[in-house]
């Protein structure tokens, strides 16, 4: 277990490879609004992917009885171009997060 960077307590977290504790991160988004947001674009985003994925699954699995009354080829499609759009976003949104942290870690190392 490594020592949060933050409060020094004991956390198994790490973000961009510095141990730091969900309270630490709390009390960082709380303070910085574009953080906080992104953030909860992330969880948006996430939410969005799972249930896409959710919803292929049956599609996906060999063998698995397919939903009645559903045309498998056309909506095991369109529910694959559903799934990699909400794959899409959701990366998107965690790349601009950690581009967003990286920049105000970067701004509070220099201070």
């Amino acid at each position: 277990m490594a020592i949060c960077a933050g409060c020094g307590i004991d956390t198994e977290l790490h973000e961009l490879g510095v141990p730091i504790c969900t309270s630490c991160i709390s009390k960082r988004e709380s303070s910085n609004p574009l953080l906080a947001d992104l953030s909860l674009e992330i969880t948006h985003t996430r939410d969005l992917y799972f249930k896409a994925m959710r919803a292929l699954a049956p599609f996906q699995a060999p063998g698995e009885r397919r939903p009645n009354g559903s045309r498998h080829g056309s909506e095991a499609m369109r529910l694959e171009d559903r799934a990699k759009i909400a794959g899409e976003k959701y990366w998107e949104a965690l790349r601009c997060y950690v581009e967003t942290l990286r920049r105000e870690t970067g701004k509070s190392r220099s201070a």
